[in-house]
Formats: structure tokens, sequence, C-alpha cells
């Protein structure tokens, strides 16, 4: 289907590599529709679509200033990925339940996300653009997390479960840092 879709585009051009590269733009937008459809009914079927849609921006946005491992297959990302955060979710929705002393525990999970960050630093995909280029990703990583420190102290008394969210989000982002190659 988006190989179709991407020829009609290309008709003019008719130059395969073009055409290759429009239907890896048309299956990457495809692919990122299925993963926020299926998010949004996970959400409402759970009954915590903004708290769902609050942890998955803060690890997608996370992600994308700090990279990660990535599976071979999308399969295994798109169920490991709507798994991993809708647990997520769920598991704010309910720690926040629990009267715990949550001014020490999410800034631990902070300096948690810190250590991480700087032992094994950000693990940018080569094809991105300025990928050499690490003390940049490195730096908005670190803009980001203050960010996220700030905005979980704003929202831990009012809303705990979204703070809790927003911590856990960034705390396992930064856990897909650690590759098995960096460990040995």
């Amino acid at each position: 289907m988006s190989y179709k879709l991407s020829k009609k585009i290309c008709c003019p051009i008719e130059r395969k590599h073009d055409i290759e590269i429009i239907q890896y733009g048309i299956e990457v937008v495809i692919k990122g529709l299925i993963k926020v459809v299926s998010l949004v009914l996970i959400g409402l079927l759970l009954s915590n679509l903004s708290l769902l849609m609050c942890t998955t921006l803060s690890f997608i946005l996370f992600r994308l200033v700090s990279g990660g491992f990535h599976f071979q297959s999308y399969m295994s990302c798109f169920l490991f990925s709507i798994g991993m955060l809708s647990t997520l979710s769920l598991l704010a929705e309910n720690l926040s339940t629990y009267f715990l002393n949550w001014t020490l525990i999410l800034p631990s999970f902070s300096v948690l996300t810190f250590v991480i960050l700087l032992v094994y630093r950000p693990l940018i995909n080569q094809n991105r653009p300025y990928a050499e280029k690490n003390s940049v990703y490195f730096l908005l990583s670190i803009i980001y997390l203050a960010i996220c420190i700030l905005t979980t102290l704003l929202l831990i008394s009012d809303s705990l479960e979204y703070a809790i969210a927003i911590q856990l989000a960034i705390l396992v982002q930064s856990i897909t840092l650690i590759s098995k190659k960096q460990v040995d």
C-alpha cells in the first residue's frame, strides 16, 4: 500500500531512490498513527487517558533527546511500547494512593535518571541529523531532565499521579540507554 502511494506521489520523478524514501516516510506516519490510536483506545478502556498521554509524552520527549535501545521489528517495538506505557500509567495511578514521602522519592528517581544519563550518555541513531554531536543531545537531555524535575515539583501537591508518571517515564527511558555492549 505504501509503495503504491509513494509511486503516485513520485510519478513525475520516477527515481527508485525517491520512491523508497517517500515509502519509508509513509510507513513511519502510518505506524505512528497506529500507536497513537492504540494508546488512545487503551487509555479510554483503562479510564486514564490523560495520565497515559502524560506518561507517553514524557517518555517520547526524553527519548527524542537521549535516544536508546531499538527493537529489531516493528511488532516487538509496538507491543513493548504500548504495554510499558500502559503499565507505567497504571502504576503511577496506583502508587499515588499510597501516603509515602513523595517529595523525597520522586527527586530520587531524577537523581537515578541523571546518573544513568551521565554514565551511559545519549544513544543516538547514526542516521539522525547531528548524530556525531552527542554533546548537543547530552545537553538537551539535561535540560529536559531539569524541566521534568521542576514540573514534578510543581505537580507533586496537586496532581501526584502525574508527577509520578513523569518521573517513571523518564526513569524507564533512561534505562533504555543501557546497552549490553556498554555494560560488558
